[in-house]
């Protein structure tokens, strides 16, 4: 189609412009959209790799959790056992404190015995003696009390003794009982702040 005037012509040439200058907003839209594309494309693979850092983050603390469970569940074993062992001994110092206390009871009423009575009832036996076979079988017999008395002495100063090792081993495992709880703590306040 041609055109006749010079109107027609102007008005084509108008519109040729005029979609020259809407084809150059289009193409400048699409670029912008293009961009804008490219940088939506390039946050996402931000956010993939910061998802991907994040979950092996996660990963991470899920093994260091899992240790910290771990050694604290060996803790609570080991603090149920010092426990078992406080116990024990405890009750292994209750019983030699109970034997001291009825040893030196003992002890006591022989010693009173002995002062009430003193060496006259030894001699006295002695010499109540009826012939020399009755009185070496009574000599015999105030050896073996002599001799009861010492092993009762020695007897009481091992009981005092064995309290005295029970009190430092019952101290010792305390110290460790008190250690192994305050670590099971500072193990729970690890987990806590994982």
């Amino acid at each position: 189609v041609y055109a006749t005037t010079d109107d027609e012509l102007k008005e084509q040439k108008e519109a040729i412009d005029q979609s020259k200058e809407e084809l150059d907003s289009v193409k400048e839209e699409k670029e912008a959209m293009q961009d804008t594309i490219t940088g939506l494309e390039n946050e996402k693979e931000e956010l993939q790799e910061a998802k991907d850092d994040l979950s092996e983050y996660v990963v991470q603390l899920d093994g260091q959790l899992i240790t910290l469970q771990d050694k604290l569940a060996q803790l609570e074993m080991k603090i149920a056992e010092k426990q078992i062992e406080v116990d024990q001994i405890n009750e292994q110092l209750r019983i030699a404190q109970e034997t001291e206390a009825n040893q030196y009871a003992s002890m006591k009423m022989r010693i009173k015995f002995m002062y009430e009575k003193g060496d006259q009832s030894y001699m006295s036996m002695l010499f109540s003696a009826q012939n020399f076979s009755d009185m070496l079988n009574k000599a015999e017999y105030v050896e073996e009390i002599s001799k009861y008395d010492r092993q009762m002495l020695v007897q009481y100063q091992q009981t005092k003794e064995a309290i005295s090792l029970l009190k430092d081993q019952l101290e010792v495992e305390k110290a460790a009982l008190a250690t192994a709880k305050e670590e099971a703590l500072t193990k729970e306040g690890e987990m806590e702040d994982l």
